[in-house]
């Protein structure tokens, strides 16, 4: 037994220990992801004698990349090379490294948002829109086919293959297809405009990485000679252009994906919804079954949470079948509260932190979450009442 093992509940450690064949690990909220996906790593390195450049972790964000390597270290003192890294920075790093295949230039680097955003403003009226409208306010529509031409990328849907698709509607009266031809329209400027000029977009780093896969295999197989095990954190988070690079770069299931269908955060860009009955699928044809283990045992939440997220939870469509239990107390009851503004949401709020305070909670010891700003009065009136900060989530993708 060793130090890497000693922590890690039954389920955790089988998790950690399997090796034959590809694994999902079912991770609920508080069940000790992160754990997992480190010990993971650690223990190919010191106890299976992988060198640390073989293993590749992925993940979605800087930090969460940058907090598993800061675990990682803990458990293994000294180590380097190690591979952890965002999707994004992944495929960027192998576009760089392979620009003569690549047959592009990206020697500008990325071309961020809003410089996005800009060109579309700018060029708006060039497109030579059919039935697209041209707003009052031209920024919207500059977002829309912002996020539009991002999605279709992240459905692996080049410019050709868009026009080869509409192609097949020529002659319909279909409204959508009419406005889907618009939008390959500015989808081609963009990409003329990038590509006269160096640059590569976000959904650009996947798109081209994938396409390089596709059309050099030499390329392919040294990364995949290169890389003898994979790790991925947030499974359930990946898109269709993601799912095809893991297929390729793990072929033989020397892959763990750890991840909970009932916490998907990036649908809104793209995430693939059928991605875990995809991982079993495809290596169920190869005859490599995938094993799951379910990690089901909450150290975060207090009895009162859990049970009412499990009965919430439980009404999900296309969900896998599990329950996630915690040996905490019930705690202190759940509360749902509806305010008229701002203001008053912020009072109550504050009132809510004094109270606690007084009771003989640490400041420190509590906080405001929000998915948004959410608001400079709210700000105001609860940072003029309590030393509380809002914490608000900012995330990136990859480094430049």
């Amino acid at each position: 037994m060793t130090d890497i093992l000693d922590d890690l509940n039954p389920s955790q450690r089988e998790a950690v220990e399997y090796l034959d064949g590809p694994l999902f690990v079912f991770a609920g909220p508080g069940t000790g992801k992160t754990r997992v996906t480190t010990s993971k790593l650690a223990y190919l390195i010191m106890e299976k004698g992988y060198r640390p450049d073989e293993v590749l972790a992925l993940t979605f964000s800087n930090r969460a990349a940058q907090e598993m390597e800061d675990r990682v270290r803990k458990l293994l003192p000294g180590v380097s090379g190690l591979q952890i890294s965002t999707f994004h920075s992944f495929c960027l790093e192998i576009l760089k490294d392979n620009v003569l295949e690549l047959g592009i230039d990206i020697s500008k680097g990325v071309f961020k948002k809003e410089y996005q955003q800009a060109f579309f403003l700018d060029n708006m009226d060039k497109f030579g829109f059919q039935t697209i409208k041209i707003p009052a306010r031209p920024a919207e529509l500059a977002r829309l086919l912002q996020d539009t031409i991002a999605r279709l990328k992240q459905e692996n849907a080049s410019p050709e293959r868009l026009e080869a698709y509409l192609a097949t509607k020529k002659g319909k009266d279909d409204q959508s297809s009419a406005e889907l031809a618009d939008i390959l329209r500015a989808y081609k400027a963009l990409e003329d405009f990038k590509k006269a000029n160096g640059f590569l977009d976000f959904g650009d780093m996947q798109l081209l990485t994938l396409r390089l896969f596709d059309s050099n295999p030499e390329v392919l197989n040294r990364y995949q000679r290169r890389l003898k095990y994979l790790i991925v954190d947030e499974f359930q988070d990946t898109d269709f252009i993601q799912l095809r690079m893991l297929f390729k770069l793990a072929p033989e299931g020397n892959i763990t994906v750890v991840g909970d269908d009932d916490q998907s955060i990036y649908r809104f860009r793209g995430a693939y919804l059928t991605n875990i009955h995809e991982f079993d699928e495809y290596f169920d044809k190869k005859g490599k079954k995938p094993r799951r283990v379910v990690l089901d045992l909450n150290y975060r939440c207090s009895g009162n949470i859990q049970t009412l997220a499990t009965r919430l939870i439980r009404n999900n469509p296309e969900r896998a079948d599990k329950e996630i239990r915690t040996e905490k107390g019930a705690s202190l009851p759940v509360q749902i509260r509806g305010y008229v503004n701002d203001d008053q949401q912020a009072a109550d709020f504050a009132g809510i932190l004094k109270e606690r305070h007084q009771e003989g909670m640490s400041w420190e010891s509590m906080a405001v979450l929000a998915l948004y700003w959410i608001g400079s009065t709210f700000y105001s009136i609860a940072r003029r009442e309590t030393p509380v900060y809002p914490i608000l989530p900012k995330l990136m993708f990859f480094k430049s």
